[in-house]
């Protein structure tokens, strides 16, 4: 359930919140190149007045991960 708003391109992080973690610790995830270039054509396509960065079909619910690996499959991604 990434948000626009966790991510600092600038500095090429990913901070999740604790309140999304199990140790109820933030979790900083530093960026690849490609990463930000996904992110930032994420933003380029981002659905109006939601900060999710992978919406699915329902109002401000993210995309389930069964969509994602049923996506990496046809992409033939591991």
């Amino acid at each position: 359930m990434a948000a626009f708003c966790e991510f600092d391109l600038d500095e090429k992080l990913w901070t999740i919140p604790k309140g999304r973690m199990k140790a109820n610790r933030e979790h900083v995830v530093p960026l690849c190149a490609r990463a930000i270039r996904i992110i930032e054509r994420c933003t380029e396509l981002r659905v109006r007045n939601c900060d999710l960065v992978f919406p699915g079909m329902k109002l401000r619910a993210p995309m389930s991960d069964m969509t994602l690996t049923k996506l990496l499959r046809e992409m033939k991604e591991p």
